[in-house]
């Protein structure tokens, strides 16, 4: 999330609902948690949290909505790899839908299959998708661990 003034505003929003001092430090962790992810996509996850939270959202109730089901992203993710095997076409892929392409052999091993071997290599492509993702996900949020800790003592907390 960009947006500092809506954050602050959905934040305070939030605390209002539920009862909850919104303090800087919590401020500072949930925007830390919410900066890899578009003010679109922050709006409808606090939209999807205050209409259906009983109690205040910790961080992975964000993560949770904001990634998806990773089933969901990883059959997306094979759509994109199989209209630029059909078309011909460029794909803005991501790193994790690069590095399984590069794992199942590359694009130039992939275009050669017929409609029936890549069915088996769908099924691959997304076990390999969803483990990378897994991966990169618990990365992110170790490093974010990190960054609270800091900031707690920081505060002296």
């Amino acid at each position: 999330m960009k947006d500092e003034i809506k954050f602050k505003e959905y934040m305070t929003g939030l605390g209002e609902i539920h009862g909850k001092a919104i303090t800087d430090t919590l401020k500072n962790i949930y925007w830390k948690v919410l900066s890899p992810f578009s003010d679109n996509q922050c709006e409808m996850a606090f939209t999807k949290l205050i209409s259906t939270c009983k109690f205040f959202p910790k961080p992975a109730e964000f993560i949770e909505i904001l990634r998806g089901d990773d089933k969901d992203k990883a059959l997306t993710a094979w759509q994109e790899v199989m209209k630029v095997l059909e078309q011909g076409s460029s794909i803005k892929n991501g790193e994790v839908t690069s590095q399984c392409v590069h794992i199942l052999g590359g694009w130039d091993h992939l275009s050669v299959k017929t409609y029936d071997e890549l069915q088996w290599i769908e099924k691959r492509f997304i076990e390999h998708y969803r483990g990378l993702d897994k991966h990169r996900e618990l990365d992110l949020l170790e490093y974010r661990e990190g960054e609270v800790k800091q900031l707690r003592q920081a505060k002296g907390e």
